[in-house]
């Protein structure tokens, strides 16, 4: 596979696409760093190639470079405002960061919510945001509308549990 993109890529070398395909298969295989490289080079031949900016904050994220996944999750943002899982992993990079960052990761939530609100990863992502602020409550609610949307998703049960856990509530809720 990334034998026949470096191959189209040397027959046509400035196919932003054609970087960016091959970087997504060098992220499938986890190498992240060669990725990155690819991606840059079509973000170098086409500014404004969305998915090669999300694709490369994925991989900054995954490398630990918090700061350069920030600032490119913010480019794919100014390129698809309203692009949902640009604005959930943005919310979910806040969240990780914890801290200061933790207000932003609810507003990221917020709008992911407000576009969809059956997706069920920014309820769960925003309950870890509320969990963190020991805002239990808003937690439980939110974890619970996760659950209620995906039911069988064993994350959202678990972060639940953990959530009650955190409000000393040890009896059985029932699902």
């Amino acid at each position: 596979l990334i034998k026949n993109f470096t191959i189209a890529i040397s027959l046509e070398p400035n196919k932003a696409d054609f970087h960016h395909n091959r970087g997504f298969a060098y992220r499938k295989k986890k190498n992240f760093q060669q990725a990155i490289i690819d991606y840059s080079k079509a973000i170098e031949l086409d500014p404004s190639h969305f998915k090669a900016y999300y694709n490369r904050a994925f991989c900054f994220d995954k490398l630990g470079l918090y700061q350069e996944s920030e600032n490119d999750y913010l480019m794919a943002l100014k390129l698809q405002p309203k692009n949902i899982n640009a604005l959930h992993h943005l919310g979910s990079l806040m969240e990780k960061l914890g801290g200061d960052k933790l207000p932003k990761a609810l507003e990221y939530f917020n709008q992911v919510i407000n576009l969809d609100p059956t997706y069920a990863p920014s309820y769960n992502g925003r309950g870890l945001v509320w969990d963190k602020m020991s805002k239990y409550e808003e937690a439980f609610k939110d974890f619970t509308k996760a659950m209620q949307i995906d039911p069988t998703n064993p994350v959202f049960i678990h972060n639940r549990a953990c959530c009650l856990r955190n409000m000393g509530r040890y009896y059985s809720m029932g699902i």
